[in-house]
C-alpha cells in the first residue's frame, strides 16, 4: 500500500513541476515574435505587464519596437531597425487617433510613414531617434489630416509633407538649408508653402537654391524663428528664369550670418510679385540682393542691424544690406520697401542702381559708418517719411563724407525723378548730396 502511495506522489510530483515548467516555457517564448521595447540603459528589457505584451501596447500609447518581429536588428546604421514596425503601430492606433512612441535607433523607411485618420502623434527619443529613407523624400507624410504633431526626431531629409504643397520643417532638423532644398526639391512645378517653426535647435548649413515658382517660406515671426547662417557663398538664391509665373515669397524669420562663411543672406533674380515680411537681418554686410527683372517686389517690416560689438566679422564697408542692382538688361522696377529698419551696421544701408520706380516708404536708418541711402542712375524714386540718425561716422575722405543720401548717376544713365517728403534729419552734416551730370529732383519737403 505504502509503494502505491509513494508511486502516486512521484507521479503528482513530475505533474506539478512539469506543469511549473510548461508555464515558465510560455512566458519566456510566448511572445517571441514580438521583440521588447528597449529600457534606457544595458539594453533590459522594459518590463510591463502580460496583457500590455499582448496588444503591444503601453497606457495606450504604441512602442514601436514592439512590433518589430524576430530576429530582432540592433537599430544601428549597419543594422537598421525596420520602418515597416512604426507603420504597424501606427496601423494598430483606433480610428480616433493615438501616440506612437519610436525608441532610440536608426529606422530604414520604404515608403512614407502616413495614415488616414486624425489626431496622431509621434514622438522619438531626440536625436537619437533617426528615420532614414532615401535622402530625398519625406519620411512622413501627414496628407490632409488634422490634429497631427510629430517631435523629437531626427530625419535623413529633415521635412513633412502636411498637404499637397504644403510642407513643414521639424524643430530639431540639424541642417536647416538641407531640409529647405528637399522640400523644394519634393515639390511639384506649382510650387508649395514650407513651414519653419520657432525655437530651431539646428542652423542652416547648406546653401538652398529656388528654382521652382511660387515657392513661399514662412516662419512664425521675426522674433520667433531664429536662423544661424553658417553655409558658404549665399544662403537663399532665388532664380526664376524662363518661368512664366515667377512669384517668391519669404516672411517671419531672423537670419543671422554665424560665421565668416555666408556672403549674403538672399539673392533674387527674376522674381515677379515677391515679398521679404517681417524678417530680420543681423551681422550681415550684404543683406538682400535684386537684380535682373526683379519687380513688383515687397519689403514690409523687416529688419536690418548688429548685435552688440559685431566688428570682428571683416565686414566690408562698400557694401549694403540692401542692394538693387542691374548692370545689364531691364533694371529691377516696382519695388517697394515699407517700415525698413536698419541699424548699428558698418557699412551702407541701401544701394540702388539703375532701377526703375521704387518706393521707400517709412524707412528709420540709423548709425550706418558709411552711406543710408545710396542711389545710382534711379529712374522715378520716391522717399517718404524718413527717419534718418548718425550716418557716415566713419567716411571722412570722401567727397561725399558725412552724407545721408547720395544721388549721383550710374554708368548708363543718370538718376531722374527722385523726390523725397517728411523726412527727419537728426544728425547735422550733408543730408543729400548730389554729383556732377546733376540728377533731376523733384522739389524737396524735409521735415
Amino acid at each position: 500500500m505504502k509503494m502505491r502511495l509513494r508511486g502516486f506522489e512521484n507521479l503528482f510530483q513530475r505533474l506539478y513541476w512539469g506543469t511549473v515548467a510548461l508555464t515558465v516555457l510560455s512566458l519566456i517564448f510566448g511572445h517571441a515574435q514580438y521583440a521588447q521595447a528597449v529600457g534606457q540603459s544595458q539594453n533590459i528589457k522594459t518590463v510591463i505587464t502580460d496583457k500590455e505584451v499582448d496588444s503591444r501596447v503601453v497606457a495606450g500609447v504604441r512602442i514601436a519596437t514592439e512590433f518589430i518581429p524576430a530576429p530582432v536588428p540592433s537599430g544601428t546604421n549597419l543594422d537598421p531597425y525596420p520602418g515597416s514596425a512604426i507603420q504597424a503601430a501606427i496601423d494598430d492606433l483606433p480610428i480616433t487617433g493615438g501616440e506612437v512612441f519610436i525608441p532610440a535607433g536608426t529606422w530604414q523607411l520604404s515608403s512614407p510613414l502616413a495614415r488616414a485618420i486624425d489626431n496622431i502623434h509621434i514622438t522619438g527619443a531626440g536625436t537619437s531617434t533617426k528615420l532614414n529613407l532615401n535622402g530625398s523624400t519625406a519620411c512622413i507624410s501627414k496628407g490632409t489630416q488634422r490634429g497631427w504633431s510629430i517631435e523629437n526626431l531626427n530625419m535623413d531629409v529633415g521635412y513633412l509633407v502636411i498637404t499637397e504643397g504644403v510642407f513643414a520643417i521639424p524643430a530639431d532638423v540639424v541642417d536647416i538649408g538641407a531640409s529647405l532644398q528637399a522640400a523644394h526639391d519634393g515639390m511639384t512645378e506649382d510650387g508649395g508653402v514650407i513651414h519653419i517653426p520657432g525655437l530651431l535647435s539646428g542652423a542652416w548649413r547648406t546653401a538652398v537654391t529656388i528654382t521652382k515658382a511660387n515657392v513661399f517660406i514662412h516662419g512664425q515671426g521675426k522674433r520667433a524663428t531664429g536662423i544661424n547662417c553658417i553655409n558658404s557663398g549665399t544662403a537663399l538664391t532665388v532664380d526664376l528664369t524662363g518661368k512664366v509665373n515667377r512669384t517668391f515669397g519669404i516672411k517671419g524669420m531672423m537670419l543671422r550670418k554665424g560665421n565668416s562663411s555666408p556672403s549674403r543672406a538672399i539673392h533674387l533674380t527674376r522674381v515677379v510679385n515677391g515679398y521679404i515680411r517681417d524678417c530680420l537681418f543681423s551681422r550681415w554686410n550684404n543683406a538682400v540682393q535684386l537684380d535682373d527683372l526683379t519687380v513688383d517686389t515687397d519689403f514690409s517690416d523687416t529688419v536690418f542691424q548688429h548685435e552688440g560689438n559685431e566688428q570682428d566679422i571683416g565686414l566690408d564697408v562698400d557694401t549694403y544690406q540692401v542692394e538693387l542692382l542691374a548692370s545689364t538688361g531691364t533694371p529691377p522696377h516696382h519695388s517697394w520697401l515699407n517700415n525698413i529698419f536698419i541699424g548699428s551696421v558698418k557699412n551702407g544701408g541701401i544701394h540702388i542702381v539703375n532701377a526703375q520706380d521704387v518706393t521707400l516708404n517709412k524707412p528709420r536708418i540709423e548709425n550706418c559708418e558709411k552711406l543710408s541711402i545710396c542711389l545710382e542712375g534711379v529712374k522715378a524714386f520716391r522717399l517718404q517719411g524718413g527717419h534718418f540718425e548718425n550716418w557716415g561716422v566713419s567716411d571722412t575722405q570722401s567727397e561725399s563724407a558725412q552724407t545721408c543720401i547720395e544721388v549721383k548717376a550710374s554708368a548708363i544713365g543718370r538718376s531722374k525723378n527722385v523726390g523725397f517728403a517728411d523726412c527727419y534729419f537728426a544728425t547735422s552734416g550733408n543730408n543729400i548730396y548730389t554729383r556732377a551730370r546733376r540728377p533731376v529732383l523733384n522739389p524737396l519737403a524735409l521735415a
